[in-house]
């Protein structure tokens, strides 16, 4: 098998960027993936099973309702391009990759929240201690 030409790459990397452009206009992580609400969700999405999640979101539209469920598959057009112009690998590789990078940056915030939280614990604790009775 050849390997894709310059041009062919190119559209598919024109595609990729305006589907993950649509994603984040809409704070989706994927189409029909949502951004998670805690570090526990965040850490149950498992990029490896891209091929599981039409099923995955199919269920998640299920306990939403239909304004919820249309705001998931904003990006469902520009998503077929991207699958139109990319090779399955490829998609499958590019999912992968922004959901990982995407639960990187989610854990990091979190965890330097975190530590803000408690710096700020911190202080007030010694500000408490450090006033005359």
């Amino acid at each position: 098998m050849l390997a894709p030409s310059r041009e062919v790459r190119n559209k598919c990397w024109q595609a990729r960027d305006m589907y993950y452009a649509c994603l984040d206009i809409n704070h989706l992580w994927l189409d029909g993936l949502e951004q998670p609400k805690s570090k526990e969700e965040c850490l149950d999405i498992d990029p490896s099973q891209y091929d599981r999640l039409p099923a995955i979101q199919n269920n998640a539209e299920k306990r939403v309702g239909k304004a919820e469920a249309k705001k998931l598959r904003a990006c469902a057009e520009l998503r077929k391009q991207f699958e139109a112009q990319c090779l399955p690998s490829w998609t499958q590789h590019f999912s992968m990759l922004r959901v990982k990078d995407l639960q990187v940056d989610y854990l990091k915030r979190s965890i330097e929240e975190e530590d803000r939280k408690r710096q700020q614990g911190d202080s007030d604790f010694w500000e408490k201690v450090k006033q005359p009775k």
